[in-house]
């Protein structure tokens, strides 16, 4: 039975036996990490439930892991796994630990401005309404046209149909820690369409500092 209230968005499968790993959070996105462990006929086999800052062992698939720290999740397994489907994307390699965001709920507002970037007023002299969505990070968006305003057309950017992301510029660097792995990364945001990630540094840490 499906849970309408869960959002999936990986889905894992091995390269060697063809078991299958399903991973989603809730719609409310609260960073509850929920792994559901398959068949290669997708019969369900486990199931886990993830609080953050927390890992869990599987008791089905040898030497893996489930690990969920705050808004980011990893899966580490001596069995090679490959994506099948990860937020609007696919990869054919085969990897032993793959990491992602836990999407959590975040807000994209549109304002309309001019060519100068100067918002645009409608002909009573008030600002016109920016647009503002909810979703969560990894689902699609769309903003569409508007009609003419004040002696304006309003036409969509490039960038007014893409993936709902955490990250905020093009360049910018972002580090993240892996608090179960005790990993320190640095990534750099190469595209914001599918917030596609670029690593820059990885060091490893211990509770007394970096080693």
């Amino acid at each position: 039975m499906i849970d309408k209230s869960h959002y999936s968005y990986e889905w894992l499968q091995a390269e060697y036996g063809g078991h299958q790993i399903v991973l989603s959070t809730n719609r409310t996105g609260d960073g509850i990490l929920y792994v559901t462990e398959l068949s290669p006929s997708n019969a369900v086999l486990k199931q886990y439930t993830l609080n953050q800052n927390t890992q869990v062992p599987s008791a089905v698939f040898d030497r893996t892991t489930y690990y969920n720290d705050a808004y980011s999740e990893m899966v580490s397994s001596g069995n090679p796994l490959a994506v099948k489907y990860i937020a609007n994307k696919y990869d054919t390699g085969y990897y032993n630990r793959l990491s992602y965001f836990v999407p959590k709920l975040i807000t994209q507002t549109t304002y309309y401005v001019d060519k100068d970037g100067k918002q645009i007023t409608d002909s009573n002299g008030n600002l016109v309404v920016a647009y503002t969505q909810k979703g969560l990070v990894g689902q699609n968006y769309t903003t569409s046209d508007v009609n003419v305003i004040n002696g304006y057309y309003a036409t969509a950017p490039s960038n007014s149909n893409g993936v709902m992301s955490p990250y905020g510029e093009i360049g910018a660097s972002y580090v993240k820690t892996f608090i179960m792995e005790q990993l320190l990364l640095t990534l750099r945001l190469v595209q914001m369409e599918q917030c596609l990630l670029q690593l820059l540094t990885m060091e490893k840490f211990s509770k007394h500092g970096q080693i």
